[in-house]
């Protein structure tokens, strides 16, 4: 008796947890505001991160004719750490943004088999497939703005170790080209940034309400 009413007890628990489980669970809805959601988060801070890329190429770009060296690479070291910053936040907030798309992407292909008519089946798999080809090109254009990206870190980093071991008239006249090569390193990250905005606006229109 007392093993029945402990299965018993078991069983009840078990289903109280999948209910809940199940009460718990992300809707479609929902699930695709969250998504929607992210690509929007992310596509502010790439705005954010863009403004940084242009106060680095002014920066750089202020070096020519200055009269007060140390103010110049105190203004250029600010705008660095500000886009490292800005980079680290976008790097979060990409992964938070593939997270959450792939598993609306995920539960859609599954709850498909739920989907009786074939019709019906058939326009929500095509509506799914168009989701997932905005998201493929937006992670394309991700990894095209991070291909240009690290190469202008590494430049501006060099520039800076430069310019901190001899900041003179004569160091600054040095690192001249160094500083050119920078600039036209962000200026293509800047353009990136424009093309992957291009990306989230078309995975963002797909699904807005």
């Amino acid at each position: 008796m007392r093993s029945f009413l402990t299965s018993a007890c078991v069983a009840l628990a078990l289903a109280s947890a999948a209910s809940l489980f199940s009460a718990c669970a992300a809707t479609g809805p929902q699930r695709l505001d969250t998504a929607t959601s992210s690509v929007e988060d992310l596509r502010s801070q790439l705005a954010r991160g863009d403004a940084h890329v242009e106060a680095v190429i002014a920066a750089l770009e202020a070096f020519e004719g200055t009269e007060d060296i140390s103010r110049s690479f105190k203004d250029f070291q600010r705008a660095l750490k500000e886009l490292e910053t800005s980079a680290s936040r976008v790097r979060a907030r990409t992964a938070a943004m593939r997270t959450r798309v792939q598993d609306h992407i995920e539960k859609w292909e599954a709850e498909l088999a739920g989907i009786e008519s074939e019709e019906a089946r058939e326009i929500s798999a095509d509506r799914r497939q168009e989701l997932e080809a905005a998201f493929e090109q937006l992670n394309a254009a991700m990894q095209d703005l991070k291909t240009e990206y690290e190469p202008l870190i590494s430049s501006l980093r060099d520039v800076q170790l430069v310019l901190a071991n001899d900041l003179s008239s004569g160091g600054l006249a040095a690192a001249e080209s160094l500083i050119a090569d920078a600039i036209t390193k962000a200026r293509a990250v800047s353009a990136s940034v424009a093309s992957t905005n291009d990306a989230l606006e078309q995975a963002i229109s797909q699904f807005k309400r």
